[in-house]
């Protein structure tokens, strides 16, 4: 799904899709998920894990609002990315990838990395200084940062 929503259940996130989905029959159960994919495989069709990253993540946070998932991105009315500079926000993706890839057999999957508004990065001192520091460009360093956890 290409917007704001995030519609998959993630175990152990509990509040992640009642709070990101479009509404109360929009969201999609681990058992769903499951049959979905066998249904899909028994006709030949792959079915692929997407979670459109760094960029379309604003809903994240209204699950999770403690964790500053988001970056500030002052002066903007875009929607904001991931805070990339934080180690609890990789981790919090991490967890994502953790519960759903194993209900996605394929052995590709999709991070994203579309319509990321980076100037938000760019604009925030902290993610600013942070990216700084990076042996990587930033965009190199955060599509490194999302693909090396794959526990598949």
């Amino acid at each position: 799904m290409d917007d704001q929503s995030f519609p998959l259940e993630v175990r152990s996130l509990p509040r992640l899709a009642p709070a990101a989905q479009f509404g109360p029959k929009h969201t999609y159960s681990v058992e769903n998920i499951t049959t979905l994919v066998a249904y899909a495989k028994s006709r030949g069709i792959r079915t692929m894990l997407e979670i459109d990253t760094p960029g379309h993540c604003q809903v994240l946070e209204l699950a999770y609002p403690e964790l500053g998932l988001i970056a500030e991105c002052p002066g903007t009315t875009c929607w904001p990315p991931l805070d990339v500079s934080k180690n609890s926000t990789m981790e919090f993706v991490r967890t994502i990838w953790r519960d759903l890839a194993p209900l996605f057999p394929d052995s590709s999957v999709f991070i994203g990395g579309d319509e990321c508004h980076t100037t938000c990065w760019a604009d925030n001192p902290d993610i600013a200084a942070w990216a700084r520091s990076q042996v990587r460009s930033l965009c190199n360093h955060v599509v490194v940062r999302l693909c090396t956890y794959d526990d598949r």
